[in-house]
């Protein structure tokens, strides 16, 4: 039982096994058992890991692993959560950790969108995305086809007045959009903020379109929106413009939504260098 949960079970959990509470004290007594608290035990026959301390937190709380938690649980991020995030019932109190970070939330949360993963209760992946309120983890999720944009839709009506969703709702409404006009829109601004000029849109080249053009230095920028947008077919179509460019001497940036929108002085300062590259170029041929 230990080793297919990852080195924890509670006391009604050995006792279902067969293994009574006179044999769980002479384990604790041989120190191959540990007693965490609240009737939660760990062997030491199994390291201690990540998966661990999830584990040992949904059992002291009685609680919901949420938000980057869950995503971890469920294997959409790879990063372990630096605290481990729960949402227990609202009458609920967490009193005591026994050396765990646990972070406790005190909410009731709709039915459909708690599931049990390899034993752990935890917030469904539409929840957990939306809770995050990261552009790139639902663009990743999207993409990845963890979620829909129907799931997180349901999950956002299920959950309209919960505490903090007003952000979720925002990424969301970003991503059932056009990323991609919005990431051109966004970028246009920062040209004409910048007073960077000599540009020009939707240039055509051989049977495509460059997104932003500087003709006069052969430098073209692609703009594109979130991941989870691009099909195989565009993607490959994309490839074969930015060749085609290549081979015709015009040198190529390309820049995404996220690019643009958590670092837009990085995208300025990039495009400023290649400008003054391309003007150097040009002058020396």
């Amino acid at each position: 039982m230990f080793a297919a949960q990852d080195g924890v079970a509670t006391r009604q959990q050995l006792n279902a096994a067969g293994v009574s509470d006179s044999m769980i004290a002479s384990r604790v007594d041989l120190d191959e058992v540990t007693l965490i608290g609240r009737g939660v035990f760990r062997t030491k026959h199994h390291p201690h890991t990540d998966r661990t301390a999830i584990r040992v937190a949904g059992l002291l709380s009685g609680g919901v692993a949420d938000r980057a938690t869950a995503l971890f649980w469920h294997g959409m991020i790879t990063e372990p959560p630096a605290e481990i995030g729960v949402t227990v019932p609202i009458e609920r109190r967490l009193r005591a950790t026994y050396g765990y970070v646990i972070r406790t939330r005190r909410r009731a949360l709709p039915a459909s969108d708690i599931t049990e993963v390899d034993g752990v209760s935890v917030t469904s992946k539409a929840l957990s995305v939306l809770e995050m309120a990261d552009a790139k983890v639902m663009d990743r999720a999207l993409q990845q086809s963890d979620v829909t944009l129907e799931d997180l839709g349901d999950a956002l009506d299920r959950n309209a007045n919960a505490k903090g969703i007003a952000a979720a709702r925002a990424v969301y409404e970003i991503a059932s959009g056009d990323t991609e006009s919005e990431a051109e829109r966004i970028f246009a601004a920062l040209l004409r903020l910048h007073e960077i000029t000599g540009w020009t849109t939707q240039l055509t080249f051989r049977g495509w379109r460059i997104d932003f053009a500087f003709p006069e230095i052969r430098l073209a920028v692609e703009i594109n929106g979130w991941a989870f947008h691009r099909s195989r077919a565009r993607w490959m179509s994309d490839q074969d413009k930015a060749n085609a460019l290549s081979t015709a001497g015009w040198a190529v940036l390309h820049f995404s939504w996220h690019h643009l929108t958590d670092d837009p002085e990085g995208v300025v300062t990039l495009l400023a260098e290649a400008i003054s590259g391309r003007v150097a170029h040009s002058i020396v041929s």
